[in-house]
C-alpha cells in the first residue's frame, strides 16, 4: 500500500463531551476506481493498524479486489495521522486535542 493518506476535513466537529474541534482531519487512502462494478466499501483502521496495513485483504484476486470494489480505508481519529494529540494544534485553552474518549462525533 503506497501513497501518502488524503484527509476529510470537517469544521467544527463536536465530539460527544461537547468540546469542538475547529477542524478535525479524518485520513484516508482509496484503493481502484469510484465506478468499481461492485460498488464501494469502507475499510476502518484498528487501534494496531492503520489505513495502509490492510495489504492481506486489499489487492488482485484478494478479498477487496480493487478491479471490483472502490475501497475506502480510514484512519482513527487519534492515531496521529488524522486528527490527534500530536496533530491538533492548542485551542484558545492552551489544551490540544480532547481525550479519545471525547472524540466520537455527538450526533
Amino acid at each position: 500500500m503506497t501513497g501518502a493518506p488524503r484527509q476529510f476535513v470537517v469544521r467544527d466537529f463536536e465530539t460527544e463531551s461537547g468540546v469542538v474541534l475547529p477542524e478535525a482531519r479524518l485520513a484516508y487512502r482509496t484503493f481502484g476506481s469510484r465506478d468499481a462494478p461492485r460498488g464501494a466499501v469502507l475499510v476502518p483502521s484498528h487501534f494496531m493498524a492503520g489505513s495502509a496495513d490492510n495489504g492481506f485483504v486489499i489487492g488482485d484476486g484478494l478479498a477487496l479486489d480493487p478491479a471490483e470494489w472502490f475501497v475506502i480505508a480510514t484512519e482513527l481519529l487519534g492515531n496521529g495521522v488524522s486528527s490527534s494529540p500530536s496533530t491538533t494544534p492548542p485551542r484558545s485553552t492552551g489544551r490540544g486535542s480532547p481525550s479519545r474518549r471525547s472524540a466520537t462525533p455527538s450526533r
